[in-house]
């Protein structure tokens, strides 16, 4: 009988903490973010291995209820081996680094737990590849800018699992090479990726101090 009342009240107790929370953002809040991607492969018939890592934390601070502005990082490593003339192995490296900003406006509040923004976002990307001996890196640098949406839904009050569902609008330019070497620019709109959520957006991890 006594640890039936102890597993009621203590039941209670929980749930009474969870109702009490408050799931609301407030101006001086700070928002850490981040997304973590890792991906191996290895092909035993060719003994061919692959390697994908790649860390993109941002840091922000609440202007408003609403409004927050921060920085985006983020770096990218990939291995990667191909088989080439005469069976032999090629192996290259790439690596990136990413510096940005962005301001994302939360617009939507569906209960307390959940809710929507739009974001948007302006990172300079510098990379390299790394190639086999004989062969000389390849220098790459870009710049990027894009607004899209995204959600939060709060587990806890600090606490929240993210879900970016892709850039509605962009542009970007690349640099690949020596000075002297034209730049490659690209403008797009993915109105019709929203068709699947899942082929577009990207899930992360948000926490707010």
């Amino acid at each position: 009988m006594r640890r039936t009342l102890l597993t009621i009240a203590v039941t209670a107790g929980l749930t009474s903490m969870l109702q009490a929370q408050e799931f609301g953002l407030n101006k001086g809040d700070i928002l850490l973010e981040g997304q973590i991607n890792i991906h191996s492969s290895k092909d035993k018939n060719a003994d061919l291995k692959n390697s994908h890592f790649g860390f993109s934390p941002k840091v922000g601070y609440f202007l408003s209820d609403k409004f927050a502005i921060g920085v985006d990082l983020g770096i990218l490593k990939i291995n990667k081996e191909e088989l080439g003339a005469n069976n032999n192995i090629f192996k290259s490296k790439y690596n990136e680094y990413k510096v940005g900003a962005f301001g994302r406006y939360y617009f939507l509040n569906i209960g307390e737990r959940f809710k929507a923004y739009s974001e948007l976002n302006a990172a300079y990307l510098n990379g390299k590849i790394t190639m086999a001996a004989g062969y000389d890196d390849v220098k790459s640098n870009h710049f990027a800018a894009k607004a899209g949406i995204g959600a939060n839904f709060f587990l806890t009050k600090n606490v929240a699992l993210g879900y970016s569902f892709g850039d509605v609008i962009g542009f970007n330019t690349t640099k690949i090479g020596e000075d002297g070497t034209k730049s490659r620019n690209n403008f797009y709109m993915n109105v019709n990726s929203f068709n699947n959520f899942f082929e577009t957006g990207q899930f992360s991890l948000t926490f707010k101090l």
